[in-house]
């Protein structure tokens, strides 16, 4: 019988947790609301960076899914090696294409935050949450490990607040 409730306690506590850990972060995202775009999408413009030409098909791909970022983009990933995830982002009112920082060669990571989905976002919202290493880092730069809160600009994204998780926990 006492197992019983103890498991029930400890159940509780832990969907309470995850609950608010939720809700949390979807109020955070109504931080930074827009109206979502219903148009259809125009093509993809090849020219508007030098890479996106290599990335042709994941672009045009990405573009005719629709919005699912940030009211009128369009966001693409693909895997770039063993825990590594690059990305472009689409405007789909004008088919620019912008290779963000953040979004080339991002990590997932081992340690703390292992569990957690590398990329966070919702096409009513120009907040991207981050969890594992930031993309762009150069070889003598140590990149970050931990969770980016980063806010679309319409050209670059700006970083709101990071949380330094645990790379090797024990």
């Amino acid at each position: 019988m006492k197992k019983v409730a103890l498991f029930t306690l400890l159940s509780l506590i832990f969907s309470t947790s995850l609950f608010a850990q939720k809700v949390t972060i979807n109020r955070t995202f109504s931080k930074y609301r827009v109206k979502v775009t219903k148009l259809k999408p125009r093509r993809v413009n090849l020219r508007s960076h030098k890479q996106a030409r290599t990335f042709r098909t994941r672009l045009r791909n990405a573009n005719k899914a629709g919005v699912n970022f940030a009211g009128k983009y369009a966001l693409a990933t693909w895997g770039c090696g063993t825990g590594c995830l690059y990305g472009a982002i689409i405007n789909t009112r004008t088919g620019q294409v912008f290779f963000p920082k953040e979004l080339r060669g991002m990590g997932v990571g081992f340690g703390e935050l292992s569990d957690t989905d590398l990329l966070q976002y919702r096409k009513n919202s120009r907040l991207l949450i981050l969890s594992g290493y930031e993309g762009g880092t150069s070889a003598s730069k140590i990149p970050k490990y931990g969770v980016s809160y980063l806010v679309w600009q319409g050209t670059k994204f700006r970083r709101v607040k990071f949380v330094k998780k645990n790379e090797n926990p024990q």
